[in-house]
């Protein structure tokens, strides 16, 4: 990944820490944190991001991902 410009290492270091795994090197509860914390980024990011023209998709899309978060959290509390 060394071979990449700043903002693409960034961009995929980003993407990397809001997936569904648990990496080697970490504890289940920070995984799950995590994952939710990354959901809860992509959320936010999307609707900043957002046009007016486009804001329909954009809460839609942030509906989903906070759906998701729940359902990791529903997952962790058993």
């Amino acid at each position: 990944m060394s071979h990449l410009p700043a903002k693409a290492r960034d961009a995929v270091a980003r993407v990397a820490s809001r997936d569904y795994r648990l990496h080697r090197d970490e504890s289940a509860a920070d995984g799950v944190r995590r994952a939710a914390r990354g959901r809860v980024e992509d959320a936010l990011d999307r609707l900043r991001a957002g046009s007016w023209s486009d804001i329909a998709t954009a809460v839609h899309d942030t509906r989903k991902d906070l759906k998701k978060v729940r359902s990791v959290l529903r997952l962790t509390r058993g």
